[in-house]
């Protein structure tokens, strides 16, 4: 499973003063919140330097605007100025004691910076002053992700338990927290609860259901719950929603065949030609799917293709020759053959399918054939060995070799 990038949840700024908060009401200047307002318009827009203008704004004009200098606290931890950052938040919190917001903030900047036992005793007081503030707990499962990712846990295990129950508190209290059911589905991997993760990823896949990303993650699940099948109906989702992708057209293309859905193959194939006519595997897979479709000589082309832009493309060479044996050309066959011959002289598959030529021109020269692919092959292509075992013991046998041959596939230490 390749790791997420995490979202800490923080963009929960104040509009106005709240008199919900059991406190003293401080009823801010109408010209601050104006500016705090319009210092939270600029952010949205991702206009920290604008937004800072207005908020530091805001609390000149009321140096106890609690919403404001929170905000401003926000500006200075996107900005990396945390020592600031931590002092603004501070601030607010002094202002508003029990106001969850500036706490759970204050959490955010000390996940950043890695001190992570004050970022949790601040999510835990968010938590604690607001047992509804979903972004507070899904950030306290992100510091225990964390706190387990960089070694500082004593118990990873217990970290990722932690992290489960914040996340799926956070989910509760908010179904649609689409980064919360990616991380809860993640974590539930990290115990081995693949049926509890898979369906996690459905459930954020029900909210997000465009993201390859999430079928990919999905598939790999499935992969590991040992349920094949649905692992590949997720790669095939996956690729389907990456059209733009020429490995994905052509992976996509290769499984429709799979299916024997030769049109919608050949549609996916036309496409990746678009992109890049050049691009030899295409032709190979096209000519592949029409000789399944039964027009081998549509095949033969579409190999021919591939070989001129790819002359020591040795699979084209080798599919040809089987199309050609296929049409009963024995001539075009063996032309074809030897030429995969001249990329690799000790192709096992092609030695062994002139060998089966071979056995109706010269037995001899079979034998000799069978008993090089019996060399050739070691452990591999069993059914093959079996059948050139028992035609080269027809023909006489094998000689018992003194050494293995050096060869191409041989494995190299």
């Amino acid at each position: 499973m390749k790791t997420r990038r995490f979202f800490i949840a923080t963009l929960v700024l104040s509009l106005a003063a709240s008199s919900a908060w059991g406190e003293k009401k401080h009823i801010p200047l109408d010209l601050a919140v104006m500016h705090n307002n319009q210092g939270i318009s600029h952010l949205s827009q991702k206009d920290l330097d604008r937004a800072e203008i207005e908020f530091k704004t805001a609390v000149e004009l009321d140096p106890l605007y609690p919403e404001a200098i929170s905000n401003l606290g926000l500006i200075y931890k996107f900005k990396g100025l945390f020592d600031q950052a931590i002092e603004a938040l501070n601030k607010a919190v002094k202002l508003k004691p029990k106001w969850a917001s500036p706490y759970n903030h204050l959490g955010t900047v000390y996940l950043a910076t890695g001190q992570y036992e004050k970022a949790i005793a601040h999510f835990k007081k968010a938590t604690d002053l607001d047992q509804k503030y979903a972004d507070a707990y899904y950030n306290l499962g992100l510091v225990y992700l964390e706190r387990a990712k960089d070694n500082q846990s004593k118990d990873p295990k217990k970290d990722w338990q932690n992290a489960v129950a914040a996340f799926q508190k956070a989910t509760t209290v908010n179904t649609r927290l689409y980064q919360a059911h990616l991380n809860l589905a993640d974590t539930y991997e990290k115990l081995g609860e693949y049926e509890k993760a898979i369906l996690r990823y459905r459930v954020a896949i029900e909210t997000d259901p465009r993201d390859p990303e999430n079928w990919k993650h999905l598939a790999e699940l499935y992969e590991k719950a040992g349920d094949t099948k649905k692992a590949q109906e997720c790669t095939q989702k996956a690729q389907e929603l990456e059209p733009k992708s020429e490995d994905s057209l052509l992976k996509l293309g290769e499984s429709k065949i799979d299916e024997k859905k030769y049109s919608e193959a050949m549609d996916l194939f036309k496409r990746a030609l678009e992109g890049n006519p050049k691009n030899p595997v295409i032709y190979f897979d096209m000519g592949f799917m029409l000789a399944q479709m039964g027009q081998p000589q549509q095949a033969i082309v579409n190999y021919q293709k591939a070989i001129q832009l790819n002359p020591k493309f040795l699979a084209a060479y080798f599919n040809m020759a089987l199309t050609f044996k296929g049409l009963n050309d024995v001539r075009g066959a063996l032309a074809v053959f030897q030429q995969a011959l001249r990329i690799n002289p000790n192709h096992a598959e092609t030695i062994y399918e002139m060998a089966s030529i071979y056995e109706t021109m010269d037995p001899q020269l079979a034998r000799v054939g069978y008993c090089r692919f019996l060399l050739l092959a070691g452990n591999r292509l069993k059914e093959e060995a079996k059948a050139a075992k028992a035609a080269a013991d027809k023909y006489g046998g094998c000689p018992q070799p003194e050494s293995a041959p050096s060869s191409a596939g041989e494995k190299q230490n």
